[in-house]
C-alpha cells in the first residue's frame, strides 16, 4: 500500500474497520498480564527498575532530538521515540491527532536498526552463538463459549470504561485493561487465535500504507532518515544503560 500510494494510487482504509481492529491488538496485550505475572514482578524488581530507567532516557533523548532537529510536533516526536510496541504506538497516533504516516516510519526504521543491530553486536561482543530454531506455529487450542463470552464483556466494558474515564485511546487502552482485569482475577482462560491477530494486524498495515497517499516521496526520505537517527540513538542508550545495569 505504502508504494502504491507513493505511486499515485489513492488507497484508504474505512475508520469503522480500523478501530475494531485496535480492540483485538489491546485485547492481545491484556492477555499477557497474568496473575503469574503479577507474583513475578517482586523478584524482578532491579530488572523492572533498570528498564524503566532505559525507557525514560530513550523517550527523553529522541523526543528532544525528533523535537529540535526533525521539527515534529511533540505527540509525533513522543509516541515516534517509545520503544517497543509499534503497533500501539501506531494505533495511538490515530486517536491522539499524530501524523500516523511519520510515527509508522521512524518506528519501522528504528526496529530494523534494532533488529540488525543487536544480534550483530551480541555475535561480535557478546560471543552469542544462534540456534538456528524458529518455531512458527497457529493457536488451535479448543476455545470454550463462555470464555469468549467473558473475553467480549472484557473488552466491550473496558472500552466503555476508557470513554467514561476519558482514557486515551480508549479502543486500544479499554480491551487491554479489561481483559487484564478478567486475567488477573483467573476468570478468563483464553488465547487468541493468531489469524485473528493477524487479521488485525493485516488491517493496521493496510491503514498504514493508505495514509501515505498523496505524499511526496522526498517527504518519505526525509524522515526515514530521521528514523535512522532515533534508532542509532535509542540503540546507544539501551547499550550505555546494558553496561551501567551490568
Amino acid at each position: 500500500n505504502l508504494v502504491a500510494a507513493l505511486c499515485g494510487v489513492k488507497l484508504w482504509v474505512p475508520h469503522w474497520l480500523r478501530l475494531p481492529m485496535f480492540a483485538v491488538i489491546g485485547a492481545l496485550f491484556g492477555m499477557t498480564v497474568t496473575r503469574a505475572f503479577i507474583e513475578q514482578v517482586p523478584k524482578w524488581w532491579p530488572t523492572i527498575l533498570a528498564s524503566g530507567v532505559f525507557v525514560a532516557a530513550a523517550i527523553v533523548s529522541v523526543t528532544w532530538y525528533l523535537r529540535r532537529v526533525a521539527r515534529y510536533d511533540i505527540v509525533t516526536s513522543f509516541l515516534s521515540a517509545t520503544p517497543g510496541g509499534m503497533v500501539a504506538a501506531i494505533a495511538m497516533s490515530f486517536e491522539n491527532g499524530a501524523d500516523a504516516r511519520t510515527v509508522s516510519l521512524t518506528q519501522s526504521v528504528r526496529l530494523m536498526v534494532t533488529v540488525f543491530t543487536i544480534p550483530i553486536a551480541f555475535r561480535l561482543f557478546g560471543g552469542y552463538n544462534a540456534t538456528g530454531a524458529l518455531a512458527v506455529s497457529l493457536s488451535t487450542a479448543p476455545v470454550g463459549m463462555s470464555d469468549v463470552a467473558l473475553a467480549l464483556l472484557g473488552v466491550f466494558g473496558g472500552f466503555w470504561t476508557g470513554k467514561l474515564l476519558r482514557i486515551p485511546s480508549p479502543h486500544l487502552m479499554g480491551p487491554m485493561m479489561g481483559i487484564a482485569a478478567l486475567n488477573i482475577a483467573g476468570v478468563i482462560s483464553l488465547k487468541f487465535p493468531d489469524p485473528v491477530v493477524a487479521g488485525a494486524q493485516l488491517v493496521i498495515g493496510a491503514a498504514i500504507g493508505a495514509s501515505f497517499t498523496g505524499v511526496r516521496v522526498r517527504a518519505v526520505a526525509t524522515t526515514l532518515g530521521h528514523g535512522l537517527a532515533a534508532g542509532v540513538l535509542m540503540v546507544g542508550v539501551g547499550a550505555t544503560c546494558a553496561v551501567a545495569t551490568h
